[in-house]
């Protein structure tokens, strides 16, 4: 699997909003109203990623959920991993509960 430029990654996100790149992986952060709610929706996201194949690096805080879609080998942002961006983007602004 290849990385795309970072230019082409720059694209892809200014159609996302609130994700970013910081080089390795494109990234956002979600605010639940508490921590269950943070588990359901990480539990709605592993349903997104196992269909696509892609799995996100996820980290909970609280009422913090933060995403990180990469190649954990190559450390480079995929198409796939863009698409599974685009997934959990979709599902997000059909939740009530989530804020950027």
């Amino acid at each position: 699997m290849h990385g795309l430029p970072p230019d082409e990654i720059a694209r892809h996100l200014a159609h996302l909003p609130g994700w970013t790149f910081d080089g390795q992986a494109v990234l956002r952060e979600y605010r639940v109203p508490d921590f269950r709610s943070a588990l359901a929706f990480v539990n709605s996201i592993a349903d997104l990623a196992d269909i696509s194949g892609q799995h996100p690096e996820i980290r909970i805080a609280g009422p913090r959920v933060t995403l990180a879609c990469s190649s954990r080998i190559t450390k480079r942002v995929s198409l796939q991993d863009i698409q599974l961006a685009r997934q959990i983007q979709n599902y997000a602004e059909t939740q009530e509960t989530l804020a950027g």
